[in-house]
């Protein structure tokens, strides 16, 4: 069976982020684009590709009579464009989960400013990044951004040398190191959008 899932590769050379049979959730990743956590909000994206109809037996919602809509069969009613509508359906129904003016308004806002603020977390993911391939209680730093990263030329390709806000470093000592470390920060941030 075909996976759905999402693909974000950056060395897929059609730059197509979605590989075939995709349907994927976008909500987190629409974290960032909305920049506050006073909305709740997000996006599907359905490529209309998926096989639902070869399974059934796994996907009855979308290949079995609704019966609160008239017994309609979305694979049958509306192809490839059956799960999509369905989820534009059966939820508003159930929850009304209508996204309202507001929050439309509350996610705009964060879009708007969205170029600036990833500019600046990639800048200052660069810039810690930086300080801490040079700190002596470091072992390792995995981030795209810099130039000994395996992934660094993709990042200057696909991305304009800005890959993330996002990385990785080990420290030398292992996990009592990690534990120092964690109970010796003087300002954390506990972040829900990650």
């Amino acid at each position: 069976m075909p996976r759905a899932g999402l693909r974000s590769s950056p060395n897929n050379g059609k730059r197509r982020y979605f590989r075939q049979n995709a349907v994927g959730d976008l909500g987190p990743l629409c974290s960032p684009a909305r920049g506050h956590g006073n909305s709740l909000g997000g996006v599907i994206v359905d490529s209309g590709t998926f096989p639902w109809t070869q399974y059934p037996e796994k996907f009855p919602g979308l290949n079995q009579p609704e019966p609160a809509y008239h017994g309609v069969v979305y694979t049958e009613k509306f192809g490839p464009a059956a799960f999509i509508a369905r989820a534009r359906t059966v939820p508003l129904r159930n929850t009304g989960a209508a996204l309202a003016p507001m929050n439309a308004f509350l996610l705009l806002q964060g879009l708007e400013t969205l170029a600036l603020r990833m500019e600046r977390h990639t800048e200052n993911a660069l810039k810690i990044a930086q300080f801490l391939q040079g700190h002596e209680w470091v072992d390792w730093v995995s981030y795209a951004g810099l130039p000994d990263h395996p992934h660094h030329h993709l990042a200057q390709k696909y991305m304009q040398g800005k890959p993330s806000a996002i990385l990785s470093f080990g420290l030398k000592g292992g996990y009592e190191a990690i534990e120092d470390l964690i109970e010796d920060l003087q300002q954390s941030l506990a972040s829900t959008q990650l």
